[in-house]
Order: C-alpha cells, then structure tokens, then sequence
C-alpha cells in the first residue's frame, strides 16, 4: 500500500479468542507502539506520517495474558513533490523511548543529515543544561532513543538539514505509568510546576483528567492518588501546583485570581492572569503536545481543589471540560445574582447574566461530599456568609445542589454522597475515579 506524506493511516485489525476474551490488541511501527485497543473494531489512527517505508504489526493479548504478533505488514509513504521541505511535524510530547523521524528534503538535493541535542533541568527547578550531539543519523527517516534523565525534564532538540533546509523539532518527553513534572510558562503570570502521568497505553485515543490541589499546596501527593489509575485507564493525569509564594491566598488560586483584592476588592484582573486560564492552557498543551485527539478533559478537585472547580465552572462557560467534580469544597460560590461575591455573583465589576447561570445548570457537573466530612475545623470558613450554606462541607455542598435546582429543574448536575470519607483526598479520589470509568446519567431530582 502506499501513501503520500504527510497523511493519517487508520490501522484494523481482527482478532478472537476461541476458549477466552481478547483483552487488547497493540499496534507496532517497528518497535514503536502506535496505540492500543480494547473493543471491537480493533483499530488506532496514525497521524501525521511521513515520507518511509514502514512494517506495521498487531498483538492481540487474551484474558489470560497470552499474546499473539501478526505478520508485517508494510507500506509505503511517498513524500508530496509540493511539501514544505524540512522535518514532517509530529508530537512535541511524547513518552521515553524510540521514536521515528522523518524529513522532506529540499529541492537542492544532498544527503539529510540529522543531529540531536538534550537539555535537562532539575524537576525541582534550576538552570538548564545542554548537551549537543548526543546522537545523529542520516537520510530521509531517522530513528533515536529519546531516554527520560531521572528526576529531570528532559527536552531533545532533533534537527535535520540537507543542502537547502535547516529544521529542528522540539520534543520533551516523559516515563510511563509514574509521577514527573515539567514546568508550564504563560506570559505574565509566574511558572506552575505540573506533575504528571502519562500511560503506556498512550495514543490518539487517550483522555485527559486534571487534579486540582487543596489549601495545601500539595499538587505531588493529589497525583499520586491517580497514578495508578491514570495507568490503568489510558488518562494523562495532570496536577498544576499553585504555589503559595507565586499564588498567594484563596484569591490566586481557588477563587481564580479574577480580582486583585481578597473576596472581590480591588479591580478585575485581565482574564490572561486568572488561575482558571492557565489550567485552561496547561491542558492545550497537552493535549495538542501528545496529539490526543480528544478536545475535552475532565476536571477534578479535592477541598480548595473544589473550589477551584466549580468556580471555574461559573466563569470559564466556553471551557472545554467533560465533567467537573468538586469534592468536599469548604463553601461555595452560588450562581444566584441576588448575593453579593464571593458568596454569589452579584457584584458591579461582573456581567454574568441569569442565562448564564442557567447555562452553567447545564453541564455536567458532579458534587461529591463525604458524609464523614462534618467537622467544623480550622480551615472551614466560619463567617455568616459561610454558614448561611451550612454548618460543616456536607450540608454546604447540598446548598450548592439546591441552588442548581432552583435555577434549572432539569439541572445536569448530581450530588454523589461517598460513605464514610471525611476531608481526605485519598479518601474521595476513588468515587471520582470509579465515576470516570462508569459515567452515570444525571440523577432524577427529589
């Protein structure tokens, strides 16, 4: 079969089980893992592949853990006589390991020749530090192991030329199924240290969930709650950390630094320096950076995480985020234009309309509470305003439901009780994830 570069190839394949079940099926380039599937039809999307020739395979790995290889097939991709000369574009993010290059050469002719450098910068921040030439090749396709330096981001800088181009791609790459970081820059606004896990299973078809850290400021151990299951369930799991030096107070980071001064005083900040937009931005880069062909994530919050979560919800109506899932939030904003803020929306320097409002019913959104999570402690909120939604974070998160209801009886927001947990992420965690795996529709009201 052959192609012309650059072009999308959908790959198929058939495969059962005669005494069992077909768990998945992985599909190779070589020894480069393209993606997996687990249903019927069995098929993954390459993307942006370049001029080659290349032997593609199928394992299919049964409910027992055998597993059986295909025959290769091969194609080729002829390169487009019209294209741009230089390297064919690919992933900027990818995960450890070997990875195909490929380059168009130019008109002017001669060999492509192909160098790589690596920069590393300590995960707990530093300077950076450039090695060049840590590898080379040549010709029209190149193949590097691009290894991940423990402990640090590690970033390759791939260039190719011949006799009438010069091209370099810029690709950082992460290990699978465990915890690392990479730091996520924005004009203006300071640096958020991003833990991250990316699957083994990574592909086109994997999703995208973002975890948002309490008052602690403890990004590192909310994504460590996720590695596992992020693993497990083909998710890059995301958790930005907002520190409190850069991000000081609940009005930087769990109120989304829309205003300058505390609860709502001083004057509106640019929409460029609300918390709630660097999130916003940190997913575009990841989800553009793998390729993942999902648009959408999912956004989840523990305490001031869920704060965080559904103010962002109230603000940020064009996001683009599947479910959000504040868990356990001290107390809320409340989508009622007759409260003044942060307690509801009323307030001169915003314009949310009553059909905004409504618009916010209607996505889906799903508040868990701990039906442990009664104490009034020290990090509750006490004021008037506060205990106008309740006592403790259990019965404050129904006054948020019930808010939802009055604007919209056919609100696409639920209330999910999880029994026994009190205010313990690792405690809450699970309810969100066991929900992403198994979405339920909205519940019938009451």
């Amino acid at each position: 079969m052959t192609y012309t570069a650059p072009t999308s190839i959908t790959i198929q394949a058939s495969a059962f089980d005669s005494d069992g079940t077909v768990s998945k099926v992985d599909f190779y380039q070589g020894c480069v893992l393209l993606g997996t599937d687990t249903t019927i039809p069995y098929e993954v999307a390459w993307n942006n592949v370049g001029a080659g020739n290349y032997s593609l395979t199928a394992r299919a790995t049964d409910n027992r853990g055998a597993a059986t290889t295909s025959d290769a097939v091969n194609i080729t991709v002829d390169a487009d006589p019209d294209a741009t000369p230089g390297i064919v574009d690919g992933a900027t993010l990818r995960l450890a390991g070997t990875h195909t290059f490929t380059a168009t050469p130019s008109n002017s002719g001669g060999t492509i020749t192909w160098t790589v450098d690596r920069e590393v910068t300590s995960e707990s921040g530093g300077n950076p530090s450039l090695t060049r030439n840590v590898l080379s090749a040549t010709g029209a396709t190149a193949s590097f192991n691009l290894t991940k330096v423990s402990g640090r981001e590690t970033v390759y800088y791939v260039r190719a030329q011949d006799n009438g181009f010069n091209d370099t791609q810029t690709v950082q790459v992460f290990p699978p199924n465990v915890r690392s970081s990479f730091t996520y820059k924005s004009a203006g606004n300071p640096n958020v240290r991003t833990y991250i896990v990316v699957p083994s299973t990574l592909s086109a078809s994997t999703h995208i969930v973002m975890v948002m850290h309490g008052n602690g400021r403890n990004a590192d151990e909310y994504i460590n709650t996720w590695v596992g299951w992020a693993s497990q369930n083909n998710y890059i799991a995301l958790a930005p950390r907002f520190d409190d030096s850069s991000w000081p107070g609940s009005r930087s980071y769990h109120s989304g630094n829309i205003f300058t001064g505390d609860d709502g005083a001083g004057t509106k900040n640019p929409e460029a320096k609300w918390s709630f937009t660097v999130v916003e931005g940190i997913h575009q880069r990841v989800q553009s950076g793998f390729a993942v062909n999902d648009t959408l994530f999912d956004l989840w919050g523990h305490s001031a995480g869920g704060q965080f979560v559904h103010r962002f919800m109230l603000f940020k109506p064009n996001a683009k985020v599947r479910f959000a899932m504040p868990a356990n939030s001290g107390w809320y904003t409340a989508p009622d234009l007759n409260i003044d803020y942060p307690y509801g929306v009323r307030h001169p320097q915003l314009s949310l309309t009553m059909q905004d409002l409504v618009d916010c019913t209607n996505k889906q959104m799903i508040i868990f509470r701990g039906t442990a999570d009664t104490l009034r402690d020290s990090d509750l909120r006490t004021t008037p305003e506060a205990d106008a939604q309740g006592l403790n974070r259990y019965q404050r998160a129904l006054y948020m439901y019930n808010k939802g209801v009055n604007l919209n009886s056919n609100l696409n927001w639920q209330l999910l009780d999880v029994p026994n947990a009190d205010h313990d992420q690792i405690k809450m965690a699970p309810a969100a994830q066991d929900f992403l795996r198994n979405p339920n529709p909205p519940l019938p009201h009451q």
